[in-house]
């Protein structure tokens, strides 16, 4: 399992690398609310993810 460190600046989720700093993954958030995290890829709009909590 990589090691990793996340930073989210306006909009936008980022994996950063841990050992080098860099940015490895780049997310869209298109809705964050208490119960729910909507994004996608920032290179690929087709495929969004959802994560919704369930009571």
């Amino acid at each position: 399992m990589n090691s990793f460190k996340y930073q989210v600046v306006d909009n936008e989720l980022q994996f950063v690398d841990k050992k080098s700093g860099m940015i490895t993954q780049r997310f869209i958030i298109e809705e964050l609310t208490e119960t729910t995290l909507r994004f996608h890829n920032a290179q690929r709009d087709c495929e969004v993810k959802t994560f919704v909590r369930i009571k």
